[in-house]
């Protein structure tokens, strides 16, 4: 992955995440990593991270990814 390749950082992010979500005990701080870094990727490179994250994750963008981190 190169710097500033906004659309190639979806994949290992989603794949971080659904193994996140699998652990006994769900470690948040590194969950809130994965959300930041994706909400950044969608600030960044709206169309082809979308494009990407459907194509990955079988869905349209979610409504916590469209969210600015202020929001939390």
């Amino acid at each position: 992955m190169e710097a500033g390749d906004f659309r190639a950082a979806v994949a290992p992010l989603v794949e971080a995440k659904a193994l996140l979500s699998q652990l006994p005990t769900p470690d948040r701080d590194l969950d809130d990593m994965a959300i930041g870094f994706l909400r950044a990727a969608l600030a960044a490179a709206p169309s082809g991270v979308s494009g990407e994250y459907r194509a990955v994750a079988g869905e349209e963008v979610p409504e916590w990814m469209r969210q600015s981190a202020e929001n939390d």
